[in-house]
């Protein structure tokens, strides 16, 4: 027959294993929901990381893209430029025959003289104007040019900015993942080492119990002598 402090011991060993169990499980799933919100931040950290990635690579396009309009505005404005000289050659020619007509015209030999003195003005002056011409049209084609070097230029640095934060999204990603294995792997130690101490503890239980027990057997006899010494025939 069980005595009450043994009953008693045993339902304390009782709850503990149970609160053990308990706590254990409770740690398990708070290390596992730390480990999931620690997996979907790992998993926001990889979209942020792959949208600023996709969101350079357009603007590095982007760039691209008007180096290539600033190189034909480069281009053509040279050839502009070409056309504007022919056009101020023909111009100059022009005036220059006048010239001559006219002062042939007055009876005035054209090649010396002031009036040969007029048309090399003329011609120098001509000259001027195409040079002024290809000076305008090498600078308007330089600005371009100068326009898509920094488009070219931009273009790289913010590629590289991209791909920078698609590295480092990946590298805080992998560090969110391994910080949710280590919490999970914490959790089920804990839950291990709590339900084991559950049991060591309820053990301790039981075997003070058992003690109790004994004691109370032996008081129950009334006596060493005959719980002892009596059925071993020592009397």
């Amino acid at each position: 027959m069980c005595e009450p402090v043994s009953i008693g011991l045993a339902i304390a060993g009782g709850s503990q294993i149970l609160g053990g169990f308990q706590k254990g499980k409770a740690a398990n799933a708070a290390a596992r929901a730390n480990a999931e919100s620690l997996e979907g931040q790992a998993q926001g950290q990889l979209q942020i990381g792959q949208a600023q990635f996709e969101a350079a690579e357009f603007q590095a396009d982007t760039g691209l893209a008007n180096k290539s309009i600033t190189d034909r505005l480069a281009k053509d404005a040279l050839s502009r430029g070409r056309f504007e000289e022919g056009r101020s050659r023909i111009e100059t020619a022009q005036i220059v025959g006048q010239q001559k007509v006219s002062s042939a015209g007055r009876g005035v030999v054209v090649d010396v003289g002031s009036a040969a003195d007029l048309v090399g003005s003329t011609e120098r002056i001509g000259e001027i104007e195409i040079g002024t011409i290809r000076e305008n049209s090498r600078r308007e084609a330089q600005g371009f040019k100068d326009q898509g070097f920094n488009f070219l230029r931009e273009s790289m640095l913010i590629r590289m900015k991209g791909a920078s934060a698609l590295e480092a999204s990946k590298i805080a990603a992998q560090a969110s993942n391994m910080a949710a294995k280590h919490t999970r792997k914490a959790g089920k130690t804990a839950q291990t080492t709590t339900i084991t101490s559950g049991f060591l503890s309820a053990a301790g239980t039981g075997i003070a119990g058992f003690n109790a027990g004994a004691f109370d057997n032996l008081g129950s006899a009334n006596s060493f002598d005959s719980v002892i010494q009596q059925p071993m025939g020592w009397t």
